[in-house]
């Protein structure tokens, strides 16, 4: 896909959304950095161009980078064959605050269930994610779990309702079958 026809249009739509555009890994697809109060705006611009028509999202992906925590909304056009990789960042006030995150639900409804596990895994609330028992609190977790299990600062409980749990400290060795135990 030629981002000098993307990006201007995006601008244009959206003026002041687009902060970076780069390489995304080596296969020559490029990701486009915006920023988080704009992914509403920007979905639905890039879903409503009739040259780019980004109709389907096929991945929502979490990850903690330092103290940011970075989206990555992996989205295709079924009738270009276009691939883009969106991508936004937002910073917790401390390490077991949640977030919000405006949803990309209206524009992608796919991004439901993928939105509901970033909420319970990683501490984002998706403002207008329709889903109900979205705003209970756990969709994957169970009710009365505390704090966001794949953020690096998260420490996994030693009991949970009265059951213990421990985890195994260092490296242990395969059994016959290669498996760690």
């Amino acid at each position: 896909m030629d981002t000098s026809d993307l990006i201007p249009r995006l601008e244009e739509a959206v003026p002041g959304a687009v902060l970076e555009v780069r390489p995304f890994g080596r296969g020559g697809e490029i990701s486009v950095w915006v920023e988080a109060k704009s992914i509403q705006k920007v979905a639905q611009a890039i879903r409503k161009d009739v040259d780019f028509s980004f109709d389907w999202l096929e991945n929502l992906s979490v990850m903690e980078v330092d103290k940011a925590l970075v989206l990555t909304y992996f989205l295709r056009s079924q009738e270009k064959g276009h691939t883009l990789y969106l991508r936004v960042s937002i910073v917790p006030d401390s390490p077991e605050a949640p977030v919000e995150m405006l949803s990309v639900v209206k524009t992608w409804p796919m991004a439901k269930l993928p939105e509901l596990e970033a909420s319970d895994l990683f501490g984002i609330r998706f403002v207008g994610n329709p889903v109900p028992g979205s705003s209970s609190g756990r969709f994957i977790l169970p009710r009365g779990w505390v704090g966001y299990p794949l953020r690096k600062s998260y420490v996994f409980p030693t009991e949970f309702l009265n059951i213990p749990h421990t985890r195994p400290t260092g490296h242990t060795e395969p059994d016959d079958y290669g498996v760690v135990t």
